[in-house]
């Protein structure tokens, strides 16, 4: 993992919450969203009969903003942008379940529990000076 790589994923694991952008007719469509992580991968837990989930399956492209949470500039930011698979993988499922989400789902067997798996292929690092950073996948 690169110095940046590194970095990346310990701004990601700092901001719990982000606002995550899909498509719907052509424009943006956001909503602020729990993150969760492995490495620069984002993993976010919704159910299955959702917005974002159609939208997704008719556009897999999405972004995620983060920074910025309770702070005024200067202040880190880290934009996501890349492809989302919706993942019914039960490991992961259990791996990123919280108590609180039964207040929307009967628990991390749930069919109608899903994980939108964020695969970056581009993101931007805002570090709070101002100087920016690119990452791409190799």
């Amino acid at each position: 993992m690169s110095d940046l790589e590194k970095k990346l994923t310990k701004a990601i694991e700092k901001y719990k919450f982000g606002a995550f952008a899909t498509v719907h007719d052509g424009q943006p469509s956001l909503r602020y969203m729990q993150v969760f992580n492995d490495g620069l991968t984002i993993l976010l837990a919704t159910h299955r009969d959702t917005h974002k989930v159609d939208e997704l399956e008719a556009n897999p492209k999405a972004s995620l903003l983060l920074g910025l949470e309770g702070r005024l500039w200067p202040g880190e930011i880290v934009e996501v942008q890349g492809e989302v698979a919706i993942s019914t993988d039960e490991e992961l499922k259990s791996d990123v379940w919280k108590s609180y989400f039964k207040k929307w789902l009967d628990g991390p067997h749930d069919p109608d529990y899903v994980i939108l798996k964020l695969a970056p292929t581009l993101i931007l690092y805002t570090e709070k000076d101002g100087e920016q950073q690119t990452w791409r996948p190799a």
